[in-house]
């Protein structure tokens, strides 16, 4: 990926920033120390206000400037240093022990990123009105710090947003109406929407608008070739919850035309991926990348887990292979298993990312490329 500019996460950390400096951090951005607080690890948080003009899509949204937005176990943004294996909170006020609401590492937990020396991030605005629930989503913009933060849109009786995808300066983003029939909440019949919003210009577009059925729901899921592809589904008769017995959703898939701005239907079975296009098969995949080579690969299904694709190669830990993409030569893997989820490579190392499952965090660390890929 594309390093963006906009954001230096020095290495030297301002101690008067957040009071008194630990000496251990945690992988998974934990609190540490003896008062229960995290300290920040990283550095202090500075910005150039260069533009970043990649592509980058739902996890990887929160990934830039060699290191990943996350959100801890209280619900703080923290971003996390791939070159120091090391985490820092956003927050950059003096003596602040991180435990209030008024700590700027607070707030902006739905699909935070970066771009252009600022963080995004939606907001849900949600509140009783005349005994009716109101679902309001407002986006927001805040400086690299947290602080001064910006309300640019309110999108009404909105909530849910799902997978965006940010391209150049526009970001798009699918949401859906409240859509409950009652207070009860039991099941609702929303309108599933796609969104385009330019983040210079401050231009918010209707894209595509489908009610259908009950739960109806919204997933972007990548581009190619200038399209997005996205998923409505939805459930064919009302749902109350029962975790016993969770129906199957219906899916209708489609691609929405970045250049004639027209929305077509397409094959479920064809989704974008890092490298281009991936068609699954019964019992195989088929990767079609954006210079036209064609690679089968008979181990990857779409139930394939954590198959990443990173540095020119596509790596299943869960079946210990990978492939390289020029040249299709195969490789045996160790070191990682279907739990861990590769996400970058820097340095002659990948960053491995993987859940705790005790903690509810996610944990890093890095292994060399030399000792995850052998000759088979």
């Amino acid at each position: 990926m594309k390093k963006l500019s906009a954001i230096i996460f020095a290495a030297i950390l301002l101690l008067t920033a957040c009071g008194e400096k630990s000496g251990t951090f945690p992988q998974s951005g934990e609190p540490v120390g003896s008062d229960g607080i995290s300290e920040a690890a990283g550095g202090e948080i500075q910005s150039d206000g260069a533009e970043y003009d990649g592509k980058r899509y739902g996890p990887s949204m929160a990934i830039s400037n060699d290191g990943e937005l996350f959100i801890d176990s209280q619900v703080r943004l923290n971003f996390f240093d791939f070159s120091i294996m090391d985490s820092v909170l956003i927050c950059s006020k003096p003596n602040c022990r991180h435990d209030t609401h008024d700590c700027s590492s607070y707030g902006m937990d739905i699909d935070p990123f970066i771009y252009n020396g600022n963080i995004y991030f939606f907001e849900a605005d949600s509140y009783m009105k005349k005994d009716k629930p109101v679902y309001n989503m407002n986006f927001v913009r805040a400086d690299i710090d947290g602080t001064n933060r910006k309300v640019l849109l309110t999108l009404e009786d909105m909530e849910d947003s799902s997978d965006c995808l940010l391209i150049g300066s526009t970001l798009y983003f699918g949401m859906r109406t409240h859509g409950y029939t009652d207070l009860s909440l039991d099941h609702s019949e929303p309108t599933a929407k796609l969104f385009s919003y330019d983040l210079e210009s401050g231009q918010l577009s209707e894209l595509f608008s489908m009610k259908k059925g009950y739960s109806c729901a919204i997933q972007i899921d990548g581009e190619y070739n200038g399209e997005i592809y996205f998923t409505v589904s939805y459930l064919e008769e009302k749902y109350v919850y029962d975790p016993n017995n969770i129906p199957t959703s219906l899916r209708e898939t489609f691609k929405y035309n970045r250049q004639n701005n027209e929305i077509s239907e397409r094959d479920g079975d064809y989704y974008p991926c890092e490298c281009g296009l991936v068609h699954y098969e019964d019992e195989g995949a088929t990767f079609y990348t954006e210079d036209g080579k064609e690679i089968y690969i008979p181990d990857i299904t779409q139930n394939s887990t954590y198959v990443s694709i990173i540095d020119g190669y596509i790596i299943d830990g869960e079946n210990k292979f990978a492939v390289e993409i020029n040249s299709g030569d195969r490789y045996s893997v160790s070191g990682i298993d279907k739990y861990d989820d590769i996400i970058y490579y820097l340095d002659g190392s990948y960053i491995v990312k993987r859940l705790n499952k005790d903690s509810g965090q996610y944990e890093y660390r890095k292994i060399a490329k030399n000792e995850l890929f052998s000759e088979e």
